[in-house]
């Protein structure tokens, strides 16, 4: 058995400055998946015993489920898709600087 993380990615698609739609990832378990700063041991992070360690990340692929933003009802155009981890700052962490993920430039084609 594990617990599962709510609120622990925030998704938003941005025109400019203007949010159009929002969403958000549930965490099924934090693990240690892929090596990020080489060198680096993990602590041996899986489902049963979480975390994650310095220098590792947890990866979702785009196939995993509740991950998603619904954009049924937005417009076609080019978008900047923000990504941000732990916003309610429910994990202990001393460099919240990475906190804020990614900004990814897309297009809605119709």
């Amino acid at each position: 058995m594990h617990h599962h993380v709510a609120g622990y990615a925030d998704f938003s698609l941005w025109a400019g400055t203007d949010m159009v739609i929002a969403g958000h990832k549930q965490a099924f378990c934090l693990e240690d998946d892929t090596q990020i700063v080489p060198g680096g041991p993990s602590h041996g992070f899986r489902c049963n015993l979480q975390g994650i360690t310095v220098g590792w990340a947890d990866v979702y692929s785009r196939t995993q489920p509740c991950q998603w933003i619904d954009v049924t009802d937005v417009p076609p155009g080019t978008y900047t898709l923000k990504v941000e981890i732990d916003v309610s700052k429910q994990f202990p962490d001393e460099d919240r600087y990475q906190q804020h993920v990614d900004d990814r430039c897309c297009s809605l084609i119709p």
